[in-house]
């Protein structure tokens, strides 16, 4: 017992040096000394290829003179595992000189510097940051890490920051997970909504879908299946929000719920309106929210099917007369 002890102390107590492979001891004091002073304690027992890399990063991103990077830099290779923190370390030598104190804080304030990133993400990191003004990019690349940090698809993302761009419009915040293709197809619609000439918030009609997009799950195949060019432009601008701010001011649980009736049933009510007259067709969807929006509706779904309200409606002469498909 004794012997394992001393043992056990002698290992403990091994000289700075004996921590590094031959190779590496060789060549330790061929390194500058402000890379010994700063990074080199936290690489104790790294080969000389990790070293170099270190190496690599000191002069890459001129360590030197930049005091507050270099800090950033030494506590991303001291606090994480493995080749996390060198990694990101060396995705910021692809950032711009200006950015990458930020890139470096906001990876240790997010603890993604912790997770060793997949080539995949990476590009799409640096993707990111070329999506991003000055003026945006700090808000933006915190949501990139955080979404990273949760092991969140940054598809999604890089979706919502192509939108943005495109509309000039700034969402009140960026969800972090959602599905991928969502801005094509949006595009798909807004394309069809721009031809209307609508209000100027109408612009902005891209960037709040991508928003439900992520809150709605399957809004974005309801995109893609429905054809918006079966609608007038202003019609079609104002179908989806119609029925999705129905369900604004509930609780998640029953808002979901709502919405997965109200997705397995849209085309129910796309068909009449695409048959509807065009002078009337904002007034069928004013008629479909007044239905919807009371609560007693949603008590029972069954009591939404077997209502006869929208099928008087659709069956009027103003409504494309009696040969209109059933609503509900």
């Amino acid at each position: 017992m004794a012997a394992t002890l001393r043992a056990h102390a002698s290992s403990a107590l091994r000289a700075y040096g004996q921590n590094w492979s031959r190779e590496a001891a060789e060549r330790i004091s061929s390194l500058p000394p402000g890379l010994r002073r700063y990074l080199l304690y936290s690489q104790r027992g790294q080969s000389w290829r990790q070293l170099a890399r270190v190496l690599e990063l000191w002069w890459g991103l001129d360590l030197e003179r930049e005091a507050d990077l270099r800090l950033c830099v030494a506590l991303a290779l001291s606090r994480s595992a493995g080749r996390a923190g060198i990694e990101w370390c060396a995705t910021v030598l692809q950032v711009a000189p200006a950015r990458r104190v930020q890139f470096m804080e906001l990876s240790l304030e997010t603890g993604a510097y912790q997770r060793q990133p997949a080539p995949e993400t990476t590009a799409q990191v640096l993707q990111a940051d070329q999506l991003c003004s000055d003026k945006v990019w700090r808000r933006r690349m915190y949501a990139i890490f955080q979404a990273v940090t949760a092991k969140h698809d940054l598809a999604y993302l890089l979706d919502g920051f192509q939108l943005a761009n495109e509309c000039n419009y700034e969402p009140f915040r960026f969800r972090t997970k959602g599905p991928r293709g969502t801005s094509v197809a949006i595009r798909r619609w807004a394309a069809h909504v721009a031809r209307a000439k609508l209000t100027a918030c109408a612009q902005y009609w891209p960037a709040h879908m991508w928003q439900d997009c992520a809150e709605f799950e399957g809004l974005v195949e309801v995109l893609r299946t429905l054809p918006p060019d079966q609608l007038d432009p202003e019609t079609a601008y104002a179908f989806l929000p119609t029925f999705l701010r129905v369900l604004d001011d509930e609780e998640e649980a029953a808002r979901m719920a709502k919405w997965q009736w109200l997705r397995s049933h849209i085309r129910n009510f796309f068909e009449p309106l695409t048959a509807a007259h065009l002078n009337y067709r904002r007034k069928w969807l004013q008629l479909q929210r007044e239905f919807l929006l009371p609560a007693r509706r949603w008590n029972c779904l069954t009591v939404c099917r077997r209502s006869s309200v929208a099928r008087s409606d659709c069956a009027s002469s103003h409504f494309g007369g009696a040969g209109t498909p059933h609503v509900l």
